[in-house]
């Protein structure tokens, strides 16, 4: 049942997807748990059967932890059946071997490993002349007796260990090169692109992937806007062959939550604003809902409560009225009010039984103001204290701290 019209919201974005060109970026803009999600899922429905459109969906959140680039690629491979086993292969070693030219290994050798022989000599200099110090002052011996020098090294060790050292880092130079890691920019993108081609090899009619990637919004600051640089700058970058890159990302997100990651990754002064325009090609934003809407989705949760008292219009009305827009936080706010109904019928509290209205919207204030609602409830329900002395109170302090507009 879609009694909020979010399958006409997907509708409408469906059709929008089937009439531009890859790549494209497009923000779904919505508070939380005003069906961002909801509406993403309908058009991965929708799209099930389609030949020529492809759906990858990633939760961004269950994978804060972990690396996004990693991740994006391995559930990409995974989902699409790509078969590229990228699971395995980005967690294995990113070395691969090498066969420089004559040429190529001088330029390594001098560029590289010169410097390293240069700091163990050093090292060794310095370890000789503490020996040599050493043993004159025990009188073993004299400067003019330097050749028992080399083989008192030998006998250290010293020597084989500096011969080996020189003879490893041949080795290293010569039979490995590192890769471009996956999290790395040129590692993620070429992994990218990578299963891109992949993609068009195995579905011969494709012609547009289209990348959901969810609960950007709920990832800590620096770890949403990294994910936003990547998406940018290297999964929705033109390609030469117009042709590869067929990805549209569809992003659900929380705008003001985004602005706010932004601001604080960069700086309060920082054009968040600007940088979403630039960002998303086009942007939706999810439409208020009706208040008849909402006033029968609520009766119908209370109801659904199995509960007589809650069958109540004025509590209705206060739940209605405190989270418009958000049928997800009236359906959790209507569960609170279930717990303490029940604590209220097991302390037999027959006076708050009797005012669950009152109840309602105690906890109302209680979930949307929580600073004031600790107020009230120590000033007011503890002491006795009446509001208009709470308020003259409270007014008072905020004089003192000259927050006072006069």
């Amino acid at each position: 049942m879609d009694r909020f019209g979010y399958r006409d919201v997907a509708n409408i974005i469906l059709k929008t997807i089937r009439n531009i060109e890859p790549p494209f970026t497009i923000g779904l803009y919505g508070n939380w748990g005003s069906g961002k999600t909801t509406i993403c899922k309908f058009i991965e429905e929708r799209l099930k059967d389609d030949k020529e459109i492809k759906v990858f969906y990633f939760d961004a959140w269950k994978y804060e932890k972990d690396s996004f680039r990693r991740q994006f690629l391995i559930n990409l491979d995974e989902e699409l059946k790509l078969n590229l086993n990228f699971k395995s292969t980005l967690n294995q070693s990113l070395t691969k071997p090498l066969h420089p030219s004559f040429r190529e290994l001088l330029k390594t050798i001098f560029s590289n490993l010169i410097l390293r022989i240069i700091g163990i000599i050093a090292v060794l200099l310095i370890i000789v002349s503490i020996i040599v110090w050493i043993l004159k002052l025990r009188g073993k011996m004299d400067f003019k007796n330097l050749d028992q020098i080399i083989p008192y090294l030998a006998n250290l060790g010293l020597l084989s260990f500096f011969i080996s050292f020189i003879l490893r880092s041949l080795e290293i130079q010569y039979g490995s090169i590192q890769v471009h890691r996956t999290d790395s920019a040129e590692g993620f993108e070429d992994r990218f692109y990578e299963a891109i081609k992949e993609l068009n090899k195995k579905y011969k009619n494709l012609k547009k992937l289209l990348i959901v990637i969810d609960n950007l919004d709920r990832l800590i600051h620096k770890k949403a806007v990294e994910v936003l640089s990547d998406v940018k700058t290297f999964l929705v970058k033109d390609t030469e062959d117009k042709k590869i890159n067929k990805a549209i990302f569809l992003i659900p997100c929380d705008d003001e939550a985004i602005i706010n990651h932004l601001k604080n990754v960069y700086g309060e002064d920082y054009d968040a604003n600007e940088f979403l325009r630039k960002f998303f090609n086009l942007t939706f934003r999810i439409p208020k809902l009706l208040d008849l809407e909402l006033d029968k989705y609520t009766l119908e949760q209370l109801k659904e409560t199995q509960i007589e008292e809650f069958n109540n219009p004025e509590i209705a009305f206060v739940i209605t009225q405190a989270f418009r827009d958000n049928p997800r936080e009236i359906k959790q706010f209507i569960n609170s009010l279930i717990i303490y109904y029940l604590l209220a019928k097991e302390r037999g509290l027959k006076i708050v039984l009797e005012n669950l209205p009152f109840l309602a919207k105690l906890l109302v204030i209680r979930q949307k103001w929580p600073t004031e609602y600790y107020f009230i409830e120590n000033r007011i329900l503890r002491t006795g204290q009446s509001l208009e002395e709470s308020l003259k109170e409270l007014k008072e302090k905020v004089d003192n701290l000259g927050l006072s507009k006069n």
